[in-house]
């Protein structure tokens, strides 16, 4: 009797096993695990004010910042056609500016949460658009007790598949959250970002 029960319990596993690979191959057969994809990407990125800033009488002269924009990637795609994108990123930018005759010049960091809904066109073709969470103050200068720390962005980008590894990639974001002049020395209101991503599964 005892031998007929491990029997009856080695068969019960081994049909669990069978069934769990049977069914693991149909999801992977059926394209469910391939609809998902994560990246890994570098971008150069120019950062702009598109309006004039003023810390009370005087103008914020500056130019351009210039960074990178270094972070992952998560893709999920709908009928192998449309997709939802979301990201987690660290800007460094280097930024210099001009208030009533005085120079000055520093480095900021930012952290950035994008998410996107998008399409892809043309086999090789996707563009994307949605919006993105980043910090307003730079990261050392983060305060708890202010209300000004976080800011929302409207994103568009537009990607090219250059293989089946790599994707080139160019986004632009433009400030949605209310202006706060003092922090327009170093955080910008537009951002236009180039860069390359890596497919790793």
């Amino acid at each position: 009797m005892p031998i007929f029960n491990i029997s009856i319990k080695i068969m019960i596993y081994n049909m669990r096993r069978t069934f769990t690979l049977i069914l693991f191959f149909t999801l992977i057969s059926s394209g469910v695990f391939a609809q998902s994809r994560v990246f890994v990407s570098g971008s150069a990125v120019i950062g702009y004010n598109d309006i004039s800033m003023n810390i009370w009488k005087y103008s914020i002269e500056n130019s351009a910042s210039i960074g990178y924009l270094v972070g992952a990637s998560y893709q999920y795609y709908y009928q192998e056609k449309y997709f939802v994108k979301a990201g987690m990123y660290l800007q460094q930018s280097f930024v210099r500016f001009k208030i009533n005759n005085t120079e000055g010049n520093g480095t900021s960091y930012t952290g950035v949460l994008p998410i996107e809904l998008g399409v892809k066109f043309l086999e090789k073709y996707e563009v994307a658009t949605g919006i993105s969470i980043t910090n307003y103050r730079d990261i050392s200068e983060f305060d708890i007790s202010s209300s000004n720390n976080i800011r929302t962005n409207f994103v568009i980008s537009g990607s090219y598949w250059i293989n089946d590894k790599w994707r080139a990639e160019l986004a632009f974001s433009r400030l949605l959250s209310a202006n706060i002049p003092s922090l327009g020395a170093s955080s910008f209101t537009s951002h236009i970002s180039l860069g390359i991503n890596y497919y790793i599964f």
